[in-house]
Order: C-alpha cells, then structure tokens, then sequence
C-alpha cells in the first residue's frame, strides 16, 4: 500500500514539473514576442466619427434613385433650411423653414416658421405647393415646383411669390416680389439650422459672432 502512495505522489510532482516547465517556456515566449521589434503593434479601436462633408452629402445624394422623394431637408443657395414632413391626410404636408435673408431686419420674425403645403402622390417626378407666412402675415411666401433627378440628384426646382402687406390700394404696385429658387438634398452655403438653434439671419449673426469671440479667446 504505501509502495502505491509513494507511485502515486511521484507521478504527481512529475505531471506539476511539466505544467511549471510548459508555462515558464510559454511565459518567456509572451515577452520576447511583444518585446521584440517584429512584435505585432496593437491597434486602436477608438471610433472617431467625422460629420460628412457636402462632397459625402453629395455622393450619398447621387445614389440611384427610382423617383424624387418631395419629404426631408432641403438647402437653397441662400443657405435657407427648409424641413418638410409628410402627414397622416395622403397629400398634405407641414414643417419649418428658416431663412437665411430678410428685407429688413426682423422681418423674418423670430422662426422657425410653419410650413404647410400640397403634393402629388402619382408619379415618380411629384409637384407640389409650399406656404410660409411671416411675423403673422406681414408678409407671406409661396413656392410652386416639381421635384427632379438631376444628374442622379434629388432637386426642387421652384417659382416663388413673396406677398408683402399694405396700408391701401395704392401701394399694390410693390406689394409682390416674384423670383425662383432651387433646393437641395446638402448645404450650398452656411445659414440658420435646427440643428444649431437658430432659426433666422439674426441668430445665425450671432452665432458667428459668438465663435469669433472664441477663437480670439483661444489665442
């Protein structure tokens, strides 16, 4: 019996030899490899998100498209925003506009502005009316247009009316200004955006006036 035993713990310290030997040669290989100048460099994971660009807007913008969707944001070359949303009413839609330009200061109102309208729901290339009023009717703009693939892009080509209010019959002569206006999916240039919280030329002033006091502060 105690010939067994001692078999036993002799097998033992045999088996816990090996598994030291195994580690210790394994352990002195861990720090050669990483120490050694062929050592694999980690990488970093850390996710560094950029905003897109208006090269990446425009891309994406460019992707094949079947129809033009009138629904989503919108930019002019005034660097006005204009936001539509469809409704539950088939046809119907409503959102904001926020305009990068005013005939007189304030006269843009405080925004964001409501927007209403109609749009066709026949077609891959939907017409559609738009309807803005400002500082509760002192004046009030429309836009008609069709929604257009041009060059694989989403455009709104549009004819505006900007209906101003007067005192009598007399001054009608100045009272409506006619123009046309064309929108994309990306930004052409900086003005008000939901996204910023400002909703007019004068908020937008201020805001660049704001990170030019910054940037000076960081001097």
């Amino acid at each position: 019996m105690k010939a067994v035993v001692v078999l036993l713990l002799a097998l033992t310290s045999c088996v816990l030899a090996a598994d030291i030997n195994k580690r210790v040669r394994r352990d002195l290989f861990v720090d050669w490899l990483w120490n050694s100048n062929d050592a694999p460099q980690s990488e970093s994971h850390e996710d560094v998100r950029q905003s897109p660009t208006v090269e990446d807007e425009m891309d994406r913008n460019r992707t094949p498209k079947s129809r033009c969707q009138v629904e989503g944001i919108w930019y002019n070359h005034l660097g006005s925003e204009m936001i539509i949303n469809a409704t539950s009413e088939v046809g119907v839609l409503s959102g904001e506009y926020r305009t990068a330009v005013e005939r007189k200061h304030g006269t843009a109102g405080q925004g964001p502005t409501r927007l209403i309208g109609h749009t066709s729901t026949n077609g891959d290339y939907p017409t559609f009316g738009l309807t803005v009023m400002w500082r509760n009717g002192q004046s009030v703009t429309s836009w008609t247009g069709q929604c257009h693939l041009c060059d694989g892009e989403e455009t709104l080509h549009t004819t505006w009316i900007l209906t101003s209010h007067i005192d009598n019959c007399d001054d009608r002569w100045m009272a409506n200004r006619i123009g046309q206006d064309t929108f994309k999916r990306y930004e052409l240039t900086d003005g008000p955006r939901r996204e910023e919280d400002t909703h007019n030329p004068r908020d937008h002033a201020r805001r660049l006036e704001q990170e030019m006091l910054d940037e000076q502060l960081d001097l």
